[in-house]
């Protein structure tokens, strides 16, 4: 995969959910400062202020590269462990609005585990790599041709 015109990569901090926030979750593998985990409905909810009680299954970080793009979202498993899971869309024409989802990257390829440091002060760029890499692995499982719209059949 090369990078093409519009490659873009960009952290998404919103509502309340800093940088330093993230960090220390990541780093402490501990995310119960951020969510609370439902057992009941098997999902986690945010304890942020600005997101008190909404579900969390949002974007942190976002890599887009022609007509795909592979999100980094970011929430918390029963165990109070942050987890960061991959989701590609796909952009089928040519307006702004023309973006679909497509799919979980870990339900098209294999099970592969997250790579980046969050420990390290490179910690983004890691990100950035991991995610640029994973997007060029599913369009080749998918058989997708990220120069130009996809097209579902």
């Amino acid at each position: 995969m090369e990078k093409m015109n519009n490659y873009d990569f960009c952290m998404n901090w919103y509502s309340g959910l800093t940088e330093d926030i993230f960090l220390k979750a990541m780093r402490s593998n501990d995310a119960s400062d951020i969510f609370e985990y439902d057992h009941k409905y098997g999902d986690c909810y945010c304890l942020i202020k600005e997101n008190k009680g909404e579900p969390e299954y949002r974007a942190v970080a976002i890599l887009e590269n022609g007509y795909v793009d592979i999100e980094a979202n970011f929430y918390m498993n029963e165990n109070n462990n942050p987890v960061i899971d991959f989701f590609v869309c796909c952009k089928h024409g040519e307006r702004d609005i023309d973006w679909s989802s497509d799919n979980f990257y870990h339900d098209v390829v294999c099970d592969d585990d997250l790579l980046t440091d969050f420990t390290k002060d490179d910690w983004e760029k890691q990100l950035e790599k991991e995610m640029f890499d994973n997007l060029d692995k599913y369009c080749k499982v998918k058989g997708y041709d990220y120069t130009k719209p996809i097209k579902y059949y």
